[in-house]
């Protein structure tokens, strides 16, 4: 097997005239997660896309399990993405079916399973993501972190090798980010799958990542362990780590000036406090005479 599940090179694309991805290059092991950090909007969803075979870059690959998604025919795509599972931000289950509905749908609908397959399929992926009696739940009923976990079962119910998370704790309280990411430890070990994960959450990327790639300026501009990530003395991976308004992610993009005119300006220095005046000695006259 290659060692590389995904690898893409100077990957370019342009949405409304804005080049959101410029020579983007990546490399994923086979069996590793990587964890994919950078501002909103820079292009990490995007790369996602790509992978799936949902864009198409204006120039460059994108190469999947050995498959140019770019110039792949739609059966070529189709084969490549039945080995891979995403799990969408939102979780994106459908309101009006319920938990076992939800997770069963690929399997009825594509893999045309039998329906007592499904339904053992359906329990064993639900407990891979420690969920008991919620089969019959509507997705209004269970709590954000429940609905991601649904996501997972459905994104991982055709046993991929592959599973692409986007931005999987966004919008949960810290218990619950915590357990995300327990899931997709889990994921790794149980399921020997490799994992790509869009986050902004630092600390769970120091949790789960093998490696870490920092996007910005439409490129993957730093790549390392999570240990390399705290070690370095790059001054933007230092700002987008560590969260600082200064610094060049926001002086490339004019938000630092934007930020210097709404500070209020500063008063002028009080003037000094005057002192009194000292008081006239007291002279001492002789009596008269």
């Amino acid at each position: 097997m290659p060692e590389h599940v995904i690898e893409i090179v100077d990957l370019c694309k342009s949405l409304g005239g804005k080049q959101v991805l410029n020579r983007l290059c990546l490399q994923v092991r086979r069996g590793e997660t990587f964890v994919i950090i950078g501002r909103s909007g820079t292009g990490k969803s995007v790369t996602l896309k790509h992978i799936i075979g949902l864009m198409k870059p204006d120039s460059g690959t994108c190469t999947v399990f050995g498959t140019e998604m770019g110039k792949a025919t739609r059966a070529e795509a189709e084969t490549v993405r039945r080995r891979i599972g995403y799990l969408f931000q939102s979780g994106a289950l459908l309101a009006s079916m319920n938990v076992e509905d939800n997770v069963a749908l690929p399997l009825r609908e594509i893999e045309r399973m039998p329906e007592d397959q499904v339904l053992r399929t359906v329990r064993e992926k639900l407990d891979l993501v420690d969920l008991d009696k919620v089969e019959l739940k509507m997705p209004s009923e269970l709590s954000g972190g429940m609905r991601k976990r649904v996501g997972l079962a459905r994104a991982i119910s055709r046993n991929p090798e592959l599973v692409l998370y986007d931005e999987p704790t966004s919008g949960l309280d810290p218990i619950g980010t915590a357990a995300i990411d327990e899931l997709i430890l889990s994921m790794k070990k149980k399921l020997k799958v490799t994992q790509i994960v869009v986050t902004h959450d630092m600390a769970s990327a120091r949790r789960i990542a093998d490696r870490i790639g920092l996007l910005y300026d439409g490129r993957i501009y730093f790549t390392g362990t999570p240990a390399d990530l705290d070690e370095t003395t790059d001054v933007v991976v230092h700002q987008f780590v560590h969260g600082e308004v200064a610094g060049p992610m926001t002086e490339k993009s004019g938000e630092t000036k934007r930020y210097r005119r709404q500070r209020p300006p500063t008063p002028p220095p009080a003037p000094p406090t005057p002192h009194p005046a000292p008081a006239p000695e007291k002279q001492d006259f002789p009596p008269p005479a």
